[in-house]
Protein backbone atom coordinates (compact mmCIF):
# COMPACT_ATOMS: atom_id res chain seq x y z
CA UNK A 1 0.00 0.00 0.00
CA UNK A 2 1.68 3.20 -1.11
CA UNK A 3 -1.02 5.72 -1.11
CA UNK A 4 -0.51 9.11 0.73
CA UNK A 5 -2.81 9.38 3.24
CA UNK A 6 -2.57 5.54 4.46
CA UNK A 7 1.14 6.10 4.61
CA UNK A 8 1.10 9.40 6.11
CA UNK A 9 -1.77 7.73 8.36
CA UNK A 10 1.08 4.59 8.94
CA UNK A 11 3.92 6.39 9.27
CA UNK A 12 2.41 8.73 12.29
CA UNK A 13 1.19 5.80 14.18
CA UNK A 14 4.61 4.07 14.32
CA UNK A 15 6.20 7.22 15.28
CA UNK A 16 4.05 7.14 18.56
CA UNK A 17 4.35 3.27 18.71
CA UNK A 18 8.39 3.47 18.60
CA UNK A 19 8.26 6.40 21.02
CA UNK A 20 6.05 4.34 23.59
CA UNK A 21 7.87 1.01 23.12
CA UNK A 22 8.96 -0.63 26.55
CA UNK A 23 11.97 -2.74 26.67
CA UNK A 24 11.82 -5.55 24.61
CA UNK A 25 11.21 -8.37 27.41
CA UNK A 26 8.59 -10.22 28.93
CA UNK A 27 7.12 -7.38 30.19
CA UNK A 28 6.67 -5.76 25.94
CA UNK A 29 3.48 -6.05 24.66
CA UNK A 30 3.93 -9.07 22.43
CA UNK A 31 4.48 -10.96 25.43
CA UNK A 32 1.24 -9.40 27.37
CA UNK A 33 -1.82 -11.25 26.56
CA UNK A 34 -3.94 -8.71 28.08
CA UNK A 35 -2.96 -6.01 25.87
CA UNK A 36 -2.73 -8.06 22.80
CA UNK A 37 -6.36 -9.81 23.48
CA UNK A 38 -8.10 -6.20 23.98
CA UNK A 39 -5.80 -5.04 21.10
CA UNK A 40 -7.06 -7.68 18.97
CA UNK A 41 -10.86 -7.40 20.43
CA UNK A 42 -10.71 -3.47 19.70
CA UNK A 43 -9.18 -3.86 16.13
CA UNK A 44 -12.35 -6.43 15.34
CA UNK A 45 -14.77 -4.82 16.34
CA UNK A 46 -13.78 -1.64 14.75
CA UNK A 47 -13.69 -3.63 11.68
CA UNK A 48 -16.77 -5.01 12.09
CA UNK A 49 -18.59 -1.44 12.99
CA UNK A 50 -16.69 0.11 9.63
CA UNK A 51 -17.51 -2.76 7.06
CA UNK A 52 -21.04 -2.30 8.25
CA UNK A 53 -21.54 1.22 7.30
CA UNK A 54 -23.69 1.54 4.69
CA UNK A 55 -22.33 3.57 1.19
CA UNK A 56 -23.86 6.78 2.70
CA UNK A 57 -22.73 7.02 5.80
CA UNK A 58 -21.42 10.03 7.29
CA UNK A 59 -18.72 8.17 9.05
CA UNK A 60 -17.01 7.20 6.37
CA UNK A 61 -13.71 8.98 5.69
CA UNK A 62 -12.29 9.60 2.50
CA UNK A 63 -9.11 8.41 0.99
CA UNK A 64 -7.33 8.25 -2.03
CA UNK A 65 -8.78 8.18 -5.26
CA UNK A 66 -5.93 6.06 -6.79
CA UNK A 67 -7.29 3.11 -4.97
CA UNK A 68 -8.25 0.49 -7.40
CA UNK A 69 -8.29 -2.55 -4.38
CA UNK A 70 -11.32 -3.08 -2.48
CA UNK A 71 -12.28 -4.45 1.05
CA UNK A 72 -15.87 -5.30 1.07
CA UNK A 73 -18.59 -5.28 -0.94
CA UNK A 74 -22.87 -4.31 -1.02
CA UNK A 75 -25.16 -5.97 -2.75
CA UNK A 76 -22.94 -7.26 -5.19
CA UNK A 77 -21.28 -4.36 -5.41
CA UNK A 78 -17.72 -2.76 -4.17
CA UNK A 79 -18.24 -0.82 -1.15
CA UNK A 80 -15.26 0.06 0.61
CA UNK A 81 -11.83 0.90 -1.21
CA UNK A 82 -8.80 -0.82 0.70
CA UNK A 83 -7.02 2.46 1.91
CA UNK A 84 -10.54 3.98 3.26
CA UNK A 85 -11.17 0.62 5.42
CA UNK A 86 -7.67 0.36 6.53
CA UNK A 87 -7.85 4.06 7.64
CA UNK A 88 -11.71 3.92 8.93
CA UNK A 89 -10.50 1.10 11.25
CA UNK A 90 -7.55 2.93 12.37
CA UNK A 91 -9.42 5.20 13.96
CA UNK A 92 -12.22 3.45 15.39
CA UNK A 93 -10.06 0.85 16.52
CA UNK A 94 -8.78 4.34 18.68
CA UNK A 95 -11.71 5.49 19.95
CA UNK A 96 -12.50 2.10 20.95
CA UNK A 97 -8.89 1.32 22.72
CA UNK A 98 -9.39 4.89 24.37
CA UNK A 99 -13.16 3.90 25.29
CA UNK A 100 -12.02 0.35 27.09
CA UNK A 101 -11.06 1.69 30.70
CA UNK A 102 -14.60 1.92 32.43
CA UNK A 103 -16.40 1.24 29.56
CA UNK A 104 -19.19 -1.04 32.19
CA UNK A 105 -19.61 2.23 34.09
CA UNK A 106 -21.94 3.07 30.75
CA UNK A 107 -23.83 -0.03 31.05
CA UNK A 108 -27.52 -0.94 32.56
CA UNK A 109 -26.72 -2.12 36.14
CA UNK A 110 -29.24 -3.08 38.69
CA UNK A 111 -29.50 -0.73 41.93
CA UNK A 112 -31.16 -0.26 45.20
CA UNK A 113 -32.79 -3.40 44.91
CA UNK A 114 -34.70 -4.04 47.92
CA UNK A 115 -35.25 -7.84 47.29
CA UNK A 116 -31.86 -7.84 46.86
CA UNK A 117 -30.88 -6.24 50.35
CA UNK A 118 -34.21 -7.50 52.40
CA UNK A 119 -33.25 -9.86 55.61
CA UNK A 120 -34.63 -13.31 55.12
CA UNK A 121 -37.53 -13.61 57.28
CA UNK A 122 -37.47 -17.68 57.51
CA UNK A 123 -34.75 -18.97 59.52
CA UNK A 124 -33.68 -21.45 56.88
CA UNK A 125 -32.63 -18.64 54.80
CA UNK A 126 -30.55 -16.80 57.89
CA UNK A 127 -27.48 -17.82 56.26
CA UNK A 128 -27.93 -15.72 53.20
CA UNK A 129 -27.89 -13.10 55.43
CA UNK A 130 -24.44 -13.60 56.69
CA UNK A 131 -23.14 -14.24 53.31
CA UNK A 132 -24.30 -11.09 51.95
CA UNK A 133 -23.21 -8.94 54.58
CA UNK A 134 -19.62 -11.11 54.53
CA UNK A 135 -19.29 -10.17 50.62
CA UNK A 136 -20.14 -6.60 51.61
CA UNK A 137 -17.31 -6.28 53.84
CA UNK A 138 -14.75 -7.52 50.88
CA UNK A 139 -16.00 -4.88 48.67
CA UNK A 140 -13.56 -2.62 48.76
CA UNK A 141 -10.61 -5.47 48.71
CA UNK A 142 -12.48 -7.46 45.98
CA UNK A 143 -12.40 -4.15 43.79
CA UNK A 144 -8.21 -4.05 43.89
CA UNK A 145 -7.62 -7.46 43.93
CA UNK A 146 -10.36 -9.78 42.90
CA UNK A 147 -12.48 -12.15 44.53
CA UNK A 148 -12.81 -16.14 44.17
CA UNK A 149 -15.84 -17.19 45.95
CA UNK A 150 -16.95 -20.96 46.84
CA UNK A 151 -20.65 -21.44 47.99
CA UNK A 152 -20.87 -24.86 49.08
CA UNK A 153 -24.53 -24.34 50.59
CA UNK A 154 -26.33 -27.77 50.25
CA UNK A 155 -29.21 -28.31 47.73
CA UNK A 156 -32.62 -26.92 49.54
CA UNK A 157 -31.04 -24.25 51.25
CA UNK A 158 -31.54 -21.50 48.99
CA UNK A 159 -28.49 -21.33 47.14
CA UNK A 160 -29.68 -19.90 43.97
CA UNK A 161 -31.22 -16.55 45.43
CA UNK A 162 -27.47 -16.60 47.93
CA UNK A 163 -25.76 -16.03 44.83
CA UNK A 164 -26.90 -13.37 43.44
CA UNK A 165 -27.33 -11.34 46.76
CA UNK A 166 -23.29 -11.89 47.35
CA UNK A 167 -23.06 -10.60 43.85
CA UNK A 168 -24.94 -7.53 44.50
CA UNK A 169 -23.35 -6.81 48.08
CA UNK A 170 -20.09 -7.32 46.25
CA UNK A 171 -21.17 -4.50 44.47
CA UNK A 172 -20.72 -0.70 44.18
CA UNK A 173 -23.81 0.27 46.19
CA UNK A 174 -24.31 3.02 44.28
CA UNK A 175 -23.36 1.46 40.79
CA UNK A 176 -25.77 -1.48 41.48
CA UNK A 177 -24.89 -4.83 40.24
CA UNK A 178 -23.86 -6.56 36.97
CA UNK A 179 -23.73 -10.02 37.36
CA UNK A 180 -23.70 -13.13 34.56
CA UNK A 181 -24.90 -16.62 36.06
CA UNK A 182 -23.30 -19.85 33.62
CA UNK A 183 -24.25 -22.78 33.79
CA UNK A 184 -24.01 -26.35 31.85
CA UNK A 185 -27.25 -27.66 31.22
CA UNK A 186 -30.38 -25.92 29.17
CA UNK A 187 -33.39 -26.91 31.60
CA UNK A 188 -31.01 -25.50 34.63
CA UNK A 189 -30.57 -22.52 33.14
CA UNK A 190 -34.23 -22.10 32.04
CA UNK A 191 -35.53 -22.58 35.44
CA UNK A 192 -33.10 -20.41 37.30
CA UNK A 193 -33.73 -17.63 34.96
CA UNK A 194 -37.07 -17.64 35.12
CA UNK A 195 -36.68 -18.06 39.00
CA UNK A 196 -34.49 -14.90 39.16
CA UNK A 197 -37.29 -13.06 37.02
CA UNK A 198 -39.87 -14.25 39.38
CA UNK A 199 -38.53 -13.98 42.76
CA UNK A 200 -36.99 -10.86 42.38
CA UNK A 201 -39.58 -9.32 39.77
CA UNK A 202 -37.15 -8.12 37.07
CA UNK A 203 -38.09 -7.42 33.46
CA UNK A 204 -36.93 -8.53 29.89
CA UNK A 205 -34.50 -5.00 30.15
CA UNK A 206 -33.20 -6.51 33.17
CA UNK A 207 -32.27 -10.10 32.67
CA UNK A 208 -31.63 -11.91 29.99
CA UNK A 209 -31.60 -15.75 29.78
CA UNK A 210 -29.87 -17.02 26.65
CA UNK A 211 -29.60 -20.65 25.89
CA UNK A 212 -28.57 -23.22 23.18
CA UNK A 213 -31.32 -23.56 21.52
CA UNK A 214 -35.01 -22.29 20.67
CA UNK A 215 -36.87 -25.61 20.62
CA UNK A 216 -35.62 -25.70 24.16
CA UNK A 217 -36.73 -22.37 25.62
CA UNK A 218 -40.54 -23.66 23.13
CA UNK A 219 -40.77 -26.62 24.97
CA UNK A 220 -39.85 -25.35 28.61
CA UNK A 221 -42.68 -22.52 28.35
CA UNK A 222 -45.15 -24.98 27.09
CA UNK A 223 -44.42 -27.33 29.92
CA UNK A 224 -43.95 -25.07 31.89
CA UNK A 225 -47.32 -23.33 31.25
CA UNK A 226 -48.87 -26.69 31.54
CA UNK A 227 -47.58 -27.60 34.91
CA UNK A 228 -49.03 -23.98 36.43
CA UNK A 229 -52.31 -25.36 34.70
CA UNK A 230 -52.51 -28.48 36.70
CA UNK A 231 -51.41 -26.94 39.63
CA UNK A 232 -48.35 -28.85 40.31
CA UNK A 233 -45.99 -25.97 39.52
CA UNK A 234 -43.71 -25.88 42.74
CA UNK A 235 -43.63 -22.59 44.46
CA UNK A 236 -41.46 -21.30 46.98
CA UNK A 237 -42.22 -17.40 47.79
CA UNK A 238 -39.11 -16.20 49.41
CA UNK A 239 -39.21 -12.69 48.12
CA UNK A 240 -42.22 -10.27 47.98
CA UNK A 241 -42.54 -7.47 44.90
CA UNK A 242 -40.63 -4.43 45.46
CA UNK A 243 -39.61 -1.30 44.14
CA UNK A 244 -35.96 -1.24 42.66
CA UNK A 245 -33.62 1.48 40.12
CA UNK A 246 -33.02 0.22 36.94
CA UNK A 247 -30.27 2.46 35.71
CA UNK A 248 -29.01 2.41 32.04
CA UNK A 249 -26.55 4.63 31.06
CA UNK A 250 -26.03 6.83 27.90
CA UNK A 251 -24.94 4.38 24.96
CA UNK A 252 -25.57 5.79 21.67
CA UNK A 253 -22.58 8.75 21.91
CA UNK A 254 -19.90 5.91 23.67
CA UNK A 255 -16.88 5.42 21.44
CA UNK A 256 -17.01 1.58 21.99
CA UNK A 257 -20.83 0.98 22.82
CA UNK A 258 -22.06 3.07 20.40
CA UNK A 259 -20.54 0.97 17.78
CA UNK A 260 -20.77 -2.56 19.88
CA UNK A 261 -24.74 -2.17 20.25
CA UNK A 262 -25.67 -1.87 17.01
CA UNK A 263 -25.37 -5.48 16.62
CA UNK A 264 -28.39 -7.05 18.03
CA UNK A 265 -26.59 -10.61 18.86
CA UNK A 266 -24.16 -8.48 21.27
CA UNK A 267 -26.27 -6.59 22.68
CA UNK A 268 -28.64 -9.23 23.62
CA UNK A 269 -25.69 -10.63 25.77
CA UNK A 270 -24.14 -7.28 26.85
CA UNK A 271 -27.04 -5.41 27.76
CA UNK A 272 -28.83 -6.73 30.89
CA UNK A 273 -27.48 -6.09 34.14
CA UNK A 274 -28.41 -9.87 35.17
CA UNK A 275 -27.81 -12.81 32.65
CA UNK A 276 -28.47 -16.09 32.86
CA UNK A 277 -27.08 -18.65 29.85
CA UNK A 278 -25.81 -21.64 28.78
CA UNK A 279 -21.49 -21.59 29.54
CA UNK A 280 -21.04 -22.27 25.40
CA UNK A 281 -22.22 -17.94 25.36
CA UNK A 282 -19.17 -17.43 27.54
CA UNK A 283 -16.80 -20.19 25.91
CA UNK A 284 -16.03 -17.94 22.46
CA UNK A 285 -13.81 -15.12 24.71
CA UNK A 286 -11.71 -17.82 24.77
CA UNK A 287 -11.18 -18.98 21.55
CA UNK A 288 -9.92 -17.43 17.98
CA UNK A 289 -13.74 -17.61 16.76
CA UNK A 290 -13.96 -16.03 12.69
CA UNK A 291 -16.50 -13.26 12.57
CA UNK A 292 -15.83 -11.57 15.99
CA UNK A 293 -17.63 -14.36 17.97
CA UNK A 294 -15.72 -13.76 20.99
CA UNK A 295 -16.53 -9.63 21.19
CA UNK A 296 -19.61 -10.02 22.94
CA UNK A 297 -18.49 -12.93 25.58
CA UNK A 298 -15.41 -10.41 25.69
CA UNK A 299 -17.02 -7.29 26.28
CA UNK A 300 -19.42 -9.23 28.57
CA UNK A 301 -17.00 -10.48 30.69
CA UNK A 302 -15.09 -7.38 30.88
CA UNK A 303 -18.62 -5.01 32.59
CA UNK A 304 -19.96 -7.90 35.08
CA UNK A 305 -18.92 -10.39 37.61
CA UNK A 306 -19.27 -14.02 36.67
CA UNK A 307 -20.84 -17.23 38.94
CA UNK A 308 -20.22 -21.01 37.35
CA UNK A 309 -23.23 -22.74 38.92
CA UNK A 310 -23.14 -26.84 39.24
CA UNK A 311 -19.30 -27.05 38.27
CA UNK A 312 -19.44 -30.33 38.90
CA UNK A 313 -21.20 -31.32 36.33
CA UNK A 314 -19.13 -31.28 33.70
CA UNK A 315 -16.61 -33.79 32.77
CA UNK A 316 -13.20 -34.72 32.31
CA UNK A 317 -12.97 -33.21 29.13
CA UNK A 318 -14.52 -29.91 29.37
CA UNK A 319 -11.65 -28.58 32.17
CA UNK A 320 -9.19 -27.49 29.71
CA UNK A 321 -11.86 -25.14 28.77
CA UNK A 322 -13.25 -24.24 31.71
CA UNK A 323 -10.13 -23.58 33.11
CA UNK A 324 -9.50 -21.23 30.52
CA UNK A 325 -12.50 -19.69 30.98
CA UNK A 326 -11.36 -18.70 34.38
CA UNK A 327 -8.14 -17.73 33.87
CA UNK A 328 -9.46 -15.03 31.20
CA UNK A 329 -11.97 -13.89 33.90
CA UNK A 330 -8.95 -13.01 36.24
CA UNK A 331 -7.55 -11.08 33.28
CA UNK A 332 -10.48 -9.40 32.29
CA UNK A 333 -10.80 -8.37 35.95
CA UNK A 334 -13.75 -9.92 36.89
CA UNK A 335 -15.04 -11.37 40.33
CA UNK A 336 -16.00 -14.93 40.80
CA UNK A 337 -17.89 -17.77 42.22
CA UNK A 338 -18.23 -21.15 42.05
CA UNK A 339 -21.11 -22.90 43.35
CA UNK A 340 -22.08 -26.24 44.12
CA UNK A 341 -22.54 -28.48 47.19
CA UNK A 342 -20.07 -31.35 45.60
CA UNK A 343 -17.01 -29.49 44.75
CA UNK A 344 -13.85 -31.58 45.04
CA UNK A 345 -11.00 -29.92 46.44
CA UNK A 346 -8.89 -30.26 43.89
CA UNK A 347 -11.12 -28.52 41.03
CA UNK A 348 -11.50 -25.41 43.31
CA UNK A 349 -7.89 -25.25 44.10
CA UNK A 350 -7.37 -25.63 39.82
CA UNK A 351 -9.90 -23.04 39.34
CA UNK A 352 -8.30 -20.71 41.89
CA UNK A 353 -4.79 -21.56 40.19
CA UNK A 354 -6.18 -20.05 37.21
CA UNK A 355 -8.17 -17.40 38.07
CA UNK A 356 -4.90 -16.01 40.16
CA UNK A 357 -2.95 -16.50 37.05
CA UNK A 358 -5.20 -14.21 34.74
CA UNK A 359 -5.58 -12.10 37.65
CA UNK A 360 -1.86 -11.52 38.26
CA UNK A 361 -1.95 -10.00 34.13
CA UNK A 362 -4.98 -7.58 35.26
CA UNK A 363 -3.01 -6.53 37.90
CA UNK A 364 0.38 -5.94 35.60
CA UNK A 365 -1.60 -3.73 33.48
CA UNK A 366 -4.17 -2.15 36.06
CA UNK A 367 -2.60 -2.24 38.86
CA UNK A 368 -0.68 0.21 41.43
CA UNK A 369 2.30 -1.50 39.23
CA UNK A 370 0.83 -0.89 35.68
CA UNK A 371 2.62 -1.86 32.91
CA UNK A 372 5.92 -2.41 34.78
CA UNK A 373 5.56 -5.15 36.84
CA UNK A 374 3.82 -8.80 37.57
CA UNK A 375 1.92 -7.59 41.46
CA UNK A 376 1.13 -10.48 43.65
CA UNK A 377 -2.41 -9.87 44.09
CA UNK A 378 -3.89 -10.95 47.59
CA UNK A 379 -7.24 -12.19 46.16
CA UNK A 380 -9.96 -11.58 48.16
CA UNK A 381 -11.91 -15.64 49.20
CA UNK A 382 -14.95 -16.43 50.71
CA UNK A 383 -16.32 -19.84 51.49
CA UNK A 384 -20.24 -19.82 52.50
CA UNK A 385 -23.05 -22.68 52.75
CA UNK A 386 -25.81 -22.72 55.27
CA UNK A 387 -23.06 -23.73 58.35
CA UNK A 388 -20.55 -21.04 58.48
CA UNK A 389 -19.09 -17.96 56.59
CA UNK A 390 -15.18 -18.20 55.88
CA UNK A 391 -13.37 -15.41 54.76
CA UNK A 392 -9.13 -14.93 54.27
CA UNK A 393 -6.58 -13.29 51.29
CA UNK A 394 -4.93 -15.70 49.48
CA UNK A 395 -1.92 -14.57 47.86
CA UNK A 396 -1.15 -18.47 46.46
CA UNK A 397 -2.38 -21.75 46.51
CA UNK A 398 -0.72 -22.76 49.70
CA UNK A 399 -2.62 -20.19 51.91
CA UNK A 400 -5.87 -21.28 49.52
CA UNK A 401 -5.27 -24.90 49.90
CA UNK A 402 -5.04 -24.64 53.95
CA UNK A 403 -7.95 -22.10 54.20
CA UNK A 404 -10.54 -24.80 51.77
CA UNK A 405 -9.47 -27.80 53.93
CA UNK A 406 -10.59 -26.05 56.78
CA UNK A 407 -13.71 -24.88 55.48
CA UNK A 408 -14.07 -28.32 54.05
CA UNK A 409 -13.01 -30.02 57.50
CA UNK A 410 -15.95 -27.93 59.25
CA UNK A 411 -18.31 -28.54 56.97
CA UNK A 412 -17.97 -32.20 56.88
CA UNK A 413 -18.15 -32.01 60.44
CA UNK A 414 -21.83 -29.31 60.93
CA UNK A 415 -22.67 -32.46 57.94
CA UNK A 416 -22.06 -35.16 60.41
CA UNK A 417 -24.63 -33.60 62.87
CA UNK A 418 -27.49 -33.12 60.99
CA UNK A 419 -30.09 -35.11 60.18
CA UNK A 420 -29.30 -37.95 57.12
CA UNK A 421 -31.22 -37.23 53.64
CA UNK A 422 -29.67 -40.03 51.74
CA UNK A 423 -28.06 -43.23 52.88
CA UNK A 424 -25.97 -44.72 50.94
CA UNK A 425 -24.73 -48.58 50.82
CA UNK A 426 -21.74 -49.39 48.52
CA UNK A 427 -23.00 -52.87 46.44
CA UNK A 428 -19.79 -55.68 44.95
CA UNK A 429 -19.99 -56.15 41.51
CA UNK A 430 -18.55 -59.54 40.02
CA UNK A 431 -18.76 -59.93 36.92
CA UNK A 432 -16.66 -62.95 35.30
CA UNK A 433 -17.65 -62.77 31.56
CA UNK A 434 -14.84 -60.72 29.23
CA UNK A 435 -16.78 -60.13 26.21
CA UNK A 436 -19.17 -56.91 26.05
CA UNK A 437 -22.22 -58.12 25.16
CA UNK A 438 -21.59 -60.89 27.68
CA UNK A 439 -20.51 -57.92 30.45
CA UNK A 440 -23.09 -56.38 30.32
CA UNK A 441 -26.19 -58.78 30.58
CA UNK A 442 -24.47 -59.82 33.85
CA UNK A 443 -24.55 -55.97 34.94
CA UNK A 444 -28.05 -56.33 33.87
CA UNK A 445 -28.96 -59.42 36.44
CA UNK A 446 -26.80 -57.56 39.31
CA UNK A 447 -29.22 -54.44 39.02
CA UNK A 448 -32.01 -56.61 39.20
CA UNK A 449 -30.61 -57.72 42.12
CA UNK A 450 -30.37 -54.73 43.67
CA UNK A 451 -33.30 -52.86 43.05
CA UNK A 452 -35.46 -56.11 44.20
CA UNK A 453 -33.54 -55.68 47.82
CA UNK A 454 -33.88 -51.78 47.68
CA UNK A 455 -37.90 -52.43 46.40
CA UNK A 456 -37.75 -54.81 49.91
CA UNK A 457 -36.52 -52.00 52.16
CA UNK A 458 -37.88 -48.94 50.89
CA UNK A 459 -41.30 -49.82 48.71
CA UNK A 460 -44.76 -48.14 50.09
CA UNK A 461 -48.02 -49.82 50.04
CA UNK A 462 -51.00 -48.32 47.51
CA UNK A 463 -53.90 -47.19 49.23
CA UNK A 464 -55.96 -48.11 45.66
CA UNK A 465 -54.18 -51.24 44.83
CA UNK A 466 -52.43 -52.32 48.02
CA UNK A 467 -49.85 -53.36 46.32
CA UNK A 468 -45.98 -52.66 47.56
CA UNK A 469 -44.36 -50.27 44.96
CA UNK A 470 -41.18 -48.71 44.89
CA UNK A 471 -39.13 -45.86 42.10
CA UNK A 472 -35.55 -46.23 41.16
CA UNK A 473 -33.05 -44.75 39.03
CA UNK A 474 -30.14 -46.46 37.64
CA UNK A 475 -27.46 -43.91 36.15
CA UNK A 476 -24.81 -45.37 33.71
CA UNK A 477 -22.61 -42.75 32.59
CA UNK A 478 -22.23 -43.96 28.89
CA UNK A 479 -24.73 -44.63 26.08
CA UNK A 480 -23.47 -47.32 24.25
CA UNK A 481 -23.75 -50.08 27.03
CA UNK A 482 -26.67 -47.95 27.90
CA UNK A 483 -28.82 -49.72 25.15
CA UNK A 484 -27.59 -53.39 25.82
CA UNK A 485 -27.87 -53.05 29.51
CA UNK A 486 -31.64 -51.71 28.36
CA UNK A 487 -32.46 -54.69 26.15
CA UNK A 488 -30.94 -57.27 28.89
CA UNK A 489 -33.23 -56.13 31.45
CA UNK A 490 -36.09 -56.84 28.92
CA UNK A 491 -34.90 -60.51 28.19
CA UNK A 492 -34.75 -60.78 32.06
CA UNK A 493 -38.05 -60.07 33.05
CA UNK A 494 -39.40 -59.98 36.37
CA UNK A 495 -38.80 -63.10 39.28
CA UNK A 496 -42.09 -64.17 40.66
CA UNK A 497 -44.33 -62.05 42.58
CA UNK A 498 -42.90 -59.32 40.82
CA UNK A 499 -43.37 -56.54 38.01
CA UNK A 500 -40.82 -54.26 36.55
CA UNK A 501 -41.47 -51.32 34.45
CA UNK A 502 -38.78 -50.04 32.48
CA UNK A 503 -38.62 -46.34 31.17
CA UNK A 504 -34.97 -45.62 29.72
CA UNK A 505 -34.02 -41.82 29.21
CA UNK A 506 -31.19 -40.94 27.38
CA UNK A 507 -29.63 -37.54 25.76
CA UNK A 508 -29.62 -39.12 22.49
CA UNK A 509 -33.48 -38.88 22.41
CA UNK A 510 -34.96 -35.98 19.92
CA UNK A 511 -35.83 -33.46 22.45
CA UNK A 512 -39.66 -33.96 22.42
CA UNK A 513 -39.70 -37.43 23.49
CA UNK A 514 -36.83 -36.28 25.77
CA UNK A 515 -39.45 -33.63 27.45
CA UNK A 516 -42.02 -36.79 27.94
CA UNK A 517 -39.85 -39.61 28.92
CA UNK A 518 -39.84 -37.94 32.51
CA UNK A 519 -40.26 -40.90 34.50
CA UNK A 520 -37.50 -42.81 36.35
CA UNK A 521 -35.57 -45.07 34.29
CA UNK A 522 -36.58 -48.60 36.61
CA UNK A 523 -39.26 -49.19 38.78
CA UNK A 524 -40.32 -52.21 41.14
CA UNK A 525 -43.46 -53.48 42.10
CA UNK A 526 -45.03 -56.16 43.83
CA UNK A 527 -48.12 -57.80 42.47
CA UNK A 528 -49.55 -60.01 45.42
CA UNK A 529 -47.62 -58.39 48.81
Amino acid sequence: MTLPKWRAQASKLAQKLSAAAPSPDLNGWLGNPFVMHLARLSLMLADHHYSSLAPEAGERMRGDAGCSLFANTHEGRLKQPLDEHLLGVARDTGNIVHALPHFELHLPRLARHKGLRKRSVDARFAWQDKAADAAGNLREKARQHGAFIVNMASTGCGKTLANARVMYALSDPQLGMRATFALGLRTLTLQTGRSYRKDLQLGDDELAIRVGGSASRALFEYYEQKAEQSGSASEQELIEEDGHVFYEGATSSHPLLGKALRDQKIRSLLSAPMLVCTIDHLMPATEAQRAGRQIAPMLRMMSSDLVLDELDDFDLDDLPALTRLMHWAGMLGTRVMLSSATLPPALVEGMYLAYRAGRMEYQRNRGPHGGHAKSQPEIACLWIDEFSIQGADCADIKAFSAQHGRFVANRVSALAKAEPRRRAALIPLKIGATKDEAMRYEFAKRVVEAAIQAHEAHAEICQNSGKRVSFGLVRMANIEPLFDVAEALFQLGSPEQYRIHLCVYHARFPLPASRCCCAPPLSIGSIKR
